[in-house]
Order: structure tokens, then C-alpha cells, then sequence
């Protein structure tokens, strides 16, 4: 059994308030063993003893198919009640999955292709196999089309060819972010759908795929701090 640090310490301080208490009526109180109580008592013997299992357990994981697949299964149970019960957990998880991706996706060679082709397969697939995914993905894309068109009527906005070579001349005609130079697109910095429109100041060069990654976020909730400000310091000359 594995003890919170909470219990380990209660020992600890009963230990140091009993020091005259046998050590078999230490183990029988707090029904653990002798080697657990050194283990918690004794730091010189703690770090020996996950030592001596770490080496233990890389051995048993590298030649016992067996163990591998138990630990495996036992990891996946952790993780799965942690992100269910958790919400500290849930959410340094969920932050250290998004630096992690941001930080392949820039800096992986081919990355970013593996990670569309395999998006573009499960898509294609879906779009044959489930009749409501297809008619789910039509409908989407039809109130996305006539809501921007509505967005861009209120706001209206008005962005000119020479907007766009100006855009493009200022981003080198590469993706801001991961800077290829491959179906680029004009992308809103941020999002029309939060009621800003493409204007000079608000309108970077994208890749398509660094694009439908962004979406309709706003860019601090999708990118790095650096990068944000970067960017906005080479909107805003």
C-alpha cells in the first residue's frame, strides 16, 4: 500500500514523541511493517530502498512482459481517476500535453505533417464510414460560413489586396509560427468570432495547419507568452 506523506509524517512525529516504544508496537499501531517504518524514519535507508526498487523495477519492466503490462494498466487506472478526481492534477496535465505539443510542433521535423496526415485520415474515414459525422461536419461548416459572413457585416470589415502583400511582406511569406512556407493563409490574430476584425493590426500568416490548431482561440489561450508578444510588438509597429 502506497501512504500519503501525511501518514508517513504522523509516524514520524509518534516515533519522535515515544522514543522509549518497542518497535513491534510501532509497526502493530500503524499496521506496517519494520522495513516501512525504517523507510519513513530513517532517511539514509529511504533512499537506499527506492534506489534498490527503482533498479528492481527498470529490470522486471525491461524482461517480464508480464509486470510491464500490469504496471502499464495500473499507471492508466492512476491516471484515469486522477484527471476524474484531481482538478490540480487535471490541469497540470492538460498544460504540460499543450507545452509538449506546441513545443514538437515547432521544433519536430515532421511533426506537424504526422500530426495533420493523421487528422486528415481519421476525418476522411469518418466522413465515409458515420452518415451523422458527415452530416454533423456539413452543418458545422455551414453556420461557421454565415456566421463570419454576418460577423464581417457588422464589423465591417474591409481588407484590401494591399492589406494582405503587406501582411505577407511583414510575416516574409512564412507561417509566424512555424515558418514554413507551404499553404500559408491570412489569419485573424484574434478571432472574429470574439468581435474583432482583419485589419493591418489584427492579421498574421499562417499555415493551414498551425491555423485549424489556433481555430477560434484567443492567441494567449493557444500560444506561448513569447511568441504572443512577439507578435503583438510586430503588429502594433
Amino acid at each position: 500500500m502506497k501512504h500519503t506523506e501525511e501518514f508517513k509524517q504522523q509516524v514520524r512525529d509518534y516515533v519522535k514523541d515515544n522514543p522509549t516504544l518497542l518497535k513491534k508496537d510501532i509497526t502493530k499501531k500503524f499496521k506496517i511493517s519494520h522495513e516501512t517504518l525504517k523507510r519513513y524514519t530513517d532517511p539514509e535507508f529511504e533512499k537506499y530502498f527506492n534506489e534498490r526498487y527503482s533498479k528492481y523495477h527498470k529490470n522486471r519492466v525491461l524482461n517480464d512482459p508480464e509486470y510491464k503490462k500490469s504496471f502499464n494498466k495500473h499507471c492508466q487506472n492512476s491516471h484515469k481517476r486522477k484527471m476524474a478526481n484531481n482538478p490540480v492534477y487535471r490541469d497540470k496535465f492538460n498544460k504540460h500535453v499543450k507545452d509538449r505539443y506546441h513545443l514538437r510542433m515547432k521544433n519536430e521535423k515532421g511533426y506537424k505533417e504526422k500530426i495533420s496526415k493523421r487528422w486528415l485520415k481519421n476525418h476522411n474515414h469518418k466522413m465515409e464510414t458515420d452518415p451523422e459525422y458527415k452530416a454533423n461536419w456539413k452543418a458545422s461548416l455551414k453556420i461557421q460560413t454565415n456566421a463570419r459572413r454576418e460577423k464581417k457585416a457588422d464589423l465591417n470589415e474591409n481588407y484590401t489586396p494591399a492589406d494582405l502583400e503587406y501582411t505577407m511582406a511583414l510575416f516574409k511569406h512564412k507561417c509566424a509560427y512555424c515558418d514554413s512556407q507551404k499553404d500559408l493563409c491570412i489569419d485573424h490574430w484574434r478571432p472574429l468570432s470574439k468581435g474583432y476584425a482583419l485589419t493591418r493590426t489584427n492579421a498574421v500568416v499562417l499555415c493551414n495547419s498551425c491555423n485549424a490548431s489556433k481555430g477560434a482561440k484567443l492567441p494567449e489561450d493557444h500560444f506561448d507568452k513569447e511568441f504572443v508578444g512577439l507578435i503583438e510588438a510586430k503588429l502594433d509597429k
